[in-house]
């Protein structure tokens, strides 16, 4: 005390804030409004991995969809079966169905 050479000039007055109990805090800040900035960047993370894993989902269904093979052309089993028996079982299926009208 005994250096300072006189009477200081505040510049600005703490502003008192009311907190949630009714109490001035004097020299604290007034309580955010809305989010704190890292409960924002959680959630646009968030946000972005979800978009990116639906992404992913939709990428896997349209592989899928492309490995499938279309319904006319014949795979495994199907294939293996000689083409004169399935022409005889397609002509007997056809021939039940001419019955059956």
């Amino acid at each position: 005390e005994g250096k300072m050479k006189g009477a200081q000039k505040v510049a600005e007055k703490p502003k008192a804030v009311v907190g949630v109990t009714g109490k001035v805090v004097v020299g604290m800040a007034p309580p955010a409004q809305g989010k704190s900035k890292s409960a924002l960047r959680r959630e646009k993370a968030k946000q972005k991995k979800e978009e990116e894993d639906a992404r992913k989902a939709l990428e896997e269904k349209v592989l899928l969809a492309e490995e499938q093979p279309v319904k006319g052309e014949a795979t495994g089993p199907e294939a293996a079966v000689d083409p004169e028996k399935r022409g005889r079982k397609i002509k007997k299926t056809l021939k039940q169905i001419d019955d059956l009208k």
